[in-house]
């Protein structure tokens, strides 16, 4: 990344729009968004994000183009992605707790089973 601006910009893209009192306070928004909050098609950046939401970049992860060749299930990308949002939510107070992101459906119903099966834990 090349500054603190475009790894806000790549936040957003990914987890969506910034609390409105984090929005108003960056002054450098408009070097990728207009003033209704959709992304700049023209920027004087050398590097301009796009919106990839994490559901996207978690497809490009499990090596697929779309949710059909994706190699994980869409029940599994689904339960992920609730699982990152609630753990990378922008205010500490939305984030889930240790206890219920190891509770959760994706790592009871994948994450722990994978470990057992590889030998990672018994």
């Amino acid at each position: 990344m090349p500054d603190k601006d475009h790894v806000l910009a790549e936040m957003v893209s990914t987890l969506g729009d910034l609390p409105e009192r984090w929005w108003h306070l960056w002054e450098m928004k408009t070097d990728f968004f207009l003033d209704d909050g959709s992304w700049k098609t023209d920027t004087h950046r050398s590097h301009a994000p796009y919106s990839r939401p994490l559901a996207e970049r978690l497809r490009n992860m499990g090596r697929g183009e779309d949710p059909e060749t994706c190699e994980f299930s869409q029940q599994e990308m689904a339960s992920l992605e609730e699982l990152l949002k609630k753990m990378l939510a922008y205010e500490r107070s939305e984030r889930i707790t240790i206890d219920a992101a190891v509770n959760s459906k994706w790592m009871k119903g994948w994450a722990r089973p994978a470990m057992v099966e590889t030998g990672v834990i018994s």
